[in-house]
């Protein structure tokens, strides 16, 4: 849809549907986010609030977190 969109995706990460996340799936994606010079991350409502203050915080290192329902 982002890219569908005219936004430029620099990578995904898919999760099975109910995913409890932790912090070494958060370090994995910063990591990526890095690797192909990503200035944020983007998810879906239902997944950024299972998402832990400490999560977001790391997150944040590469840029701004966005969320849609």
């Amino acid at each position: 849809m982002l890219k569908d969109a005219g936004w430029p995706v620099g990578g995904d990460r898919a999760f099975r549907d109910h995913h409890a996340y932790a912090m070494v799936d958060i370090v994995r994606m910063v990591a990526m986010a890095k690797e192909c010079g990503a200035t944020g991350f983007i998810t879906t409502e239902k997944d950024a609030v299972k998402l832990t203050d400490a999560m977001m915080e790391r997150l944040r290192e590469v840029g701004r977190c966005a969320w849609r329902g």
